[in-house]
């Protein structure tokens, strides 16, 4: 049982570092556009930042996998998040934190 156990995890961490590989992908193509005007030598440059705080709440299954599916787009546009994790699976957040410092 506990071999299982051990394997499902193992496959739930994979699964979470493929969200945050293709996201962290995604970030390198989050650049400003120019865009010409009708006007001779007028341009209009948008930059794309961060707006605000991302709040994520995760569930009890696959709590590291939600973790990396919320966080991974917030983080790769540049916002802040906040995790409050199930109180079923307390320290899997924790444990995720610990990784990324």
């Amino acid at each position: 049982m506990l071999r299982i156990h051990l394997h499902l995890q193992v496959f739930q961490v994979a699964y979470a570092a493929r969200f945050i590989e293709l996201f962290a992908e995604e970030a390198t193509r989050v650049y400003g556009d120019i865009i010409p005007l009708p006007l001779p030598n007028h341009y209009l440059f948008v930059l794309k930042e961060p707006v605000s705080v991302v709040g994520a709440i995760t569930p009890w299954n696959f709590p590291i996998a939600m973790i990396a599916r919320k966080v991974g787009p917030a983080l790769a546009c540049g916002c802040t998040v906040v995790i409050t994790p199930s109180e079923l699976t307390p320290l899997i957040a924790l444990a995720a934190a610990k990784l990324v410092l």
